[in-house]
């Protein structure tokens, strides 16, 4: 497991990388294009609702980690496979 430092330092580099107008573009392009406000379900495909499930999915980590440290202290569990 990835120890609170480590954890902290990665969290860090996520709103740097995010903070700029070039990386809040990019995130919000990345919403957009990735169910970060809509719905993942399509009728009758399972395939394809899990396929759009995992990509908001990733948009729904790259929002916790750019929230956390910023009065969110609820902590994620991260493995260290995830940093």
């Amino acid at each position: 497991m990835a120890s609170d430092a480590e954890i902290r330092q990665v969290n860090e580099a996520y709103r740097e990388c995010f903070s700029t107008p070039a990386g809040r573009l990019v995130l919000a392009h990345l919403e957009k294009e990735n169910f970060a406000r809509d719905q993942t379900y399509i009728p009758g495909s399972f395939d394809a609702s899990a396929f759009n499930s995992g990509k908001r999915d990733v948009i729904l980590r790259i929002q916790r980690r750019l929230a956390m440290g910023q009065g969110d202290k609820t902590r994620v569990a991260i493995t260290e496979e995830s940093i």
